[in-house]
């Protein structure tokens, strides 16, 4: 059996960035994932993921 986790913010906002990112990060380091897709509308969530 597989269990999932989800994240559910209050309110969207570049204030719930920093959280998602961390939870990402944990998850590839358990499961030994090299890539992730990163939606963004702005293009600043993607930045952030890029390490810009």
């Amino acid at each position: 059996m597989k269990i999932h986790q989800s994240m559910l913010f209050e309110r969207p906002g570049r204030h719930n960035t920093d959280r998602c990112m961390e939870a990402v990060r944990q998850y590839v380091a358990e499961h030994g994932k090299t890539h992730v897709v990163v939606a963004s509308t702005t293009g600043t969530t993607a930045m952030a993921f890029a390490g810009v």
